[in-house]
């Protein structure tokens, strides 16, 4: 099943332009000290990724775990997280409010970078990037937590999107992929959000996604 992004759209007026998009961890490449995505890792493989998103007041908290398999010999993989802002009058990326990341349970060290082709477009991207090693075989569980607000649009809407093209960056296909987003209904009612791609459940206050071998 091919699936790049997951969008949620609501009928809520915020004031903002940006358009923040979120994105899976890729294995990206150094460009004269800015970054950009791989076409794909010659041998390390997302296994699996469960993402859980909650949309509450305006802003989004996001947990994010990748398996990701070495299938080859010993390498170093830089990974980074895009995040991007689009739209009129956006020179610039909307950081996140908060970025952490964690190898194995551990934290690391993260450093954002600008994309290589930031100012070729009409988005703005930005990578939180770390470096991770992977030893022959080797299987690594890797956590990205973060937090930010909504973007809007013309005529009061707020977008939110989560895309998965940055995950074709690794080796193969994305092997599963479960993404949550727990939605507040209070600040907007079932019937005027517009959400993509089709295939979700609707539990609760949950909308869930279950995909497998993905390529995005």
């Amino acid at each position: 099943m091919k699936q790049s992004q997951i969008q949620v759209i609501t009928a809520l007026i915020f004031l903002l332009h940006a358009l923040p998009c979120i994105a899976d961890d890729g294995a990206t490449v150094a460009v004269g000290g800015t970054i950009k995505l791989l076409e794909e890792h010659h041998s390390v493989r997302m296994v699996a990724e469960h993402v859980r998103i909650k949309l509450e007041d305006g802003e989004f908290k996001v947990v994010c775990v990748f398996i990701l398999q070495n299938t080859g010999p010993a390498t170093t993989v830089t990974i980074g997280f895009p995040n991007e802002s689009g739209g009129a009058g956006v020179d610039s990326v909307h950081p996140f409010t908060t970025f952490y990341s964690y190898v194995d349970g551990e934290p690391v060290p993260i450093e954002i970078l600008p994309d290589a082709n930031n100012g070729k477009a009409s988005s703005y991207r930005s990578w939180y990037v770390k470096r991770v090693t992977f030893e022959p075989r080797q299987v690594r569980c890797i956590w990205d937590t973060y937090t930010g607000t909504d973007g809007g649009g013309i005529g009061g809407f707020l977008f939110f999107n989560y895309v998965l093209w940055s995950g074709g960056s690794w080796a193969g296909p994305i092997g599963t992929a479960d993404v949550v987003i727990e939605w507040d209904p209070r600040e907007a009612p079932l019937d005027s959000v517009n959400i993509r791609p089709n295939g979700y459940v609707v539990s609760g206050n949950e909308f869930s996604w279950q995909l497998t071998d993905i390529e995005p």
